[in-house]
């Protein structure tokens, strides 16, 4: 499986392992989510454009193949805590440069 093509997975893809497979997973990323959710749309904006910069950098031809087998065994709690580093940083950067962004983006922050 490509890179992108995780997105077009499902639970059912993945047999008797689901993709959140506890209770404690599913609790985990609703706290992630409802966290996420009252940040800006542009600090969540900024911090997905870094992630994908750095998967292209680490991957500019878009041939990295992902098995079912590593893809079961990654560590939700390690891909939380990325996802909130991401967005962390990308809010701490903002809040930095806060009056040059909201004059430049004007239009766009909410």
């Amino acid at each position: 499986m490509k890179l992108l093509d995780i997105f077009k997975k499902s639970n059912s893809d993945f047999g008797k392992e689901k993709i959140i497979s506890s209770m404690t997973d599913i609790e985990t990323v609703q706290d992630l989510v409802h966290t996420l959710s009252h940040y800006e749309i542009h600090t969540l904006a900024v911090a997905l454009f870094n992630a994908v910069q750095i998967i292209e950098l680490m991957d500019p031809e878009n041939a990295f193949q992902i098995s079912d087998q590593a893809y079961k065994k990654q560590k939700k709690s390690e891909i939380i805590n990325l996802t909130q580093l991401f967005a962390d940083e990308a809010k701490d950067s903002y809040e930095r440069n806060k009056q040059e962004v909201d004059a430049k983006f004007i239009n766009h922050v909410n």
